[in-house]
């Protein structure tokens, strides 16, 4: 286990340029060690003491911010989420820092240990540090989604209890490939009636997290996946030509996106 020293309470912060960077850096370097696919947790664990600390220069306290418990553990994301959304909410609004990309960077810093489970399964930088702002790339599909504080929040802040469907049970340290396969879309994010047909589409009524296989992989050969979430981000595009496919009503989706996408 790594000693990840931090406080156990400390009021919201934000990263400065200098701090981004920083944590950008080492989190690259760790990216490009686990690219190798050699076992080498001593090269990870060292990396790993180079990370700016929650509370030293390279961040800085937010004027008049509520406080974080840094010692808390959470079943899941959804449940991180929620005590986010109860702690930050009101501030985040009052100071309209739903894109202040130095916080969320600030807080996915604070709880790195939990949102890896100990550095055991480290993600890709941009699951942690914001692709926005001075450290935005420069192309490609803009991976903003999947930042695992921001978009976690988001989700709850949008829909609450039904936000269980998009996040991964038990464990905080993986997104869910039904979050990539939804919200990597920037069309169906923004279609106010995606979400209602996603939630009878796929949630499991008696967890209210997903339906198992709701995200399975689609082999036409075998006849499979026919009903997956992986087909609607291509499907939905392809509407996109023939309808003002925004204007699509939940049942009007069901109808259009074809077989095995129908809402029963």
């Amino acid at each position: 286990m790594i000693d990840y020293k931090k406080p156990k309470k400390i009021s919201l912060r934000e990263l400065t340029d200098d701090g981004l960077w920083k944590f950008f850096n080492v989190m690259k370097k760790i990216n490009e060690i686990k690219k190798k696919k050699t076992k080498t947790p001593e090269k990870v664990m060292e990396l790993i003491k180079n990370l700016p600390k929650v509370n030293d220069s390279f961040s800085i306290e937010l004027f008049n911010a509520p406080e974080l418990d840094l010692t808390l553990d959470f079943k899941d994301r959804f449940y991180f989420a929620k005590y986010l959304h109860t702690t930050l909410n009101e501030f985040i609004k009052e100071k309209r820092y739903r894109n202040n990309y130095r916080m969320w960077a600030w807080i996915a810093l604070s709880y790195l240990d939990t949102l890896t489970d100990d550095f055991s399964n480290i993600l890709e930088k941009y699951h942690y540090l914001p692709d926005a702002g001075v450290i935005q790339r420069d192309n490609g599909v803009p991976l903003l989604y999947r930042h695992s504080v921001r978009e976690s929040y988001l989700l709850f802040d949008n829909y609450k209890e039904e936000s269980k469907i998009y996040f991964s049970r038990n464990t905080m340290s993986k997104m869910s490939d039904f979050l990539e396969q939804t919200r990597g879309y920037t069309k169906l994010r923004r279609h106010k009636s995606m979400h209602q047909y996603l939630v009878k589409k796929y949630l499991d009524p008696n967890t209210g997290y997903l339906k198992a296989g709701a995200a399975s992989k689609v082999l036409p050969e075998k006849d499979k996946g026919r009903s997956s979430v992986r087909r609607v981000g291509p499907l939905y595009e392809c509407l996109a030509v023939s309808y003002a496919a925004p204007r699509l009503t939940t049942s009007q989706l069901g109808e259009l996106l074809g077989k095995g996408l129908e809402i029963e």
